[in-house]
């Protein structure tokens, strides 16, 4: 399901993220079931159109934003290039 440029980069991003494989494997999960899930954008006119897509992360949780660039096919979701993100923190609602 990755690129192995991406696969690469997955390790690095367990060290610095510890639970970034749990976010990981749920995003897999979520683009092998819907390739299209909402809020992803598709980027046409290239030779092969690709789609982007943000997992938010989740301070409380430790789990990092992760962007991706894939594409897909009927039978495949291919990932080639994954981004992994600490989450903004949250503000307490005095500070705004």
């Amino acid at each position: 399901m990755e690129a192995l440029d991406v696969s690469e980069y997955l390790d690095l991003y367990t060290e610095k993220h510890p639970r970034f494989e749990e976010a990981w494997n749920a995003l897999k999960w979520l683009l092998a079931r819907n390739p299209e899930p909402k809020g992803s954008v598709t980027k046409v006119g290239t030779a092969r159109p690709y789609r982007a897509y943000v997992l938010a992360g989740d301070v409380f949780a430790g789990t990092p934003d992760l962007w991706v660039t894939y594409t897909y096919t009927a039978d495949e979701v291919l990932i080639l290039a994954v981004q992994a993100v600490d989450p903004p923190e949250e503000q307490d609602e005095e500070e705004t």
